[in-house]
């Protein structure tokens, strides 16, 4: 029996040394290095981000709670079912976590040689990030007011409460108009 033990134990210790070799190999040889692990690879522009995520959910908020009121009466439109309360939750992470996506180092504003789409009334592309590269705190500054303000959405969606969603979507519209008027608007 102490036979089978002790071979057992060499065989772990000769197994566990083989991996430990192959993973050490594997490090040195760049395949495993910490510094790749740490590397960001944004495909997304900016532009990207804005038009085809963080604009499509922040209007999946804004429009989940409505009032209308109409010559026949007042027409409330709120989330109902947990699938409702499930697609703004998915919504809301989603925005929180493009936040983070807006501060990666090396994000592109927007495709080479775009152009802005109506100049003299919001900036290039290129004074967009002159501006951001001269300002780096106050556009992370900006990131995490979007998270901050979708977290209010979060936390009214997860106690599914519409009024609160509702009062949070000013404070949303308001921190997304912050950060464009100081990075996105000419100043005046």
């Amino acid at each position: 029996m102490r036979r089978t033990i002790r071979a057992f134990s060499y065989a772990f210790l000769g197994l566990t040394a083989a991996v430990a070799f192959v993973s050490l190999a594997g490090a040195q040889s760049g395949t495993a290095s910490p510094k790749a692990a740490l590397t960001y690879r944004p495909v997304g522009t900016l532009a990207d981000i804005m038009a085809d995520v963080i604009m499509p959910e922040a209007n999946v908020l804004w429009s989940s709670v409505e009032v209308d009121v109409t010559a026949k009466g007042t027409v409330k439109k709120e989330p109902k079912t947990a699938e409702d309360w499930a697609r703004l939750r998915g919504a809301a992470l989603t925005l929180i976590e493009m936040a983070n996506a807006l501060m990666v180092p090396g994000r592109q504003i927007d495709e080479p040689g775009a152009k802005s789409e109506a100049p003299g009334t919001e900036l290039s592309p290129e004074q967009i990030k002159k501006r951001i590269e001269e300002n780096p705190a106050v556009w992370v500054g900006f990131a995490h007011g979007l998270q901050d303000a979708t977290m209010q959405s979060l936390k009214a969606i997860n106690a599914k409460n519409a009024d609160a969603l509702s009062d949070a979507g000013g404070t949303l519209d308001t921190a997304c108009e912050d950060c464009h008027l100081f990075f996105w608007y000419p100043k005046r």
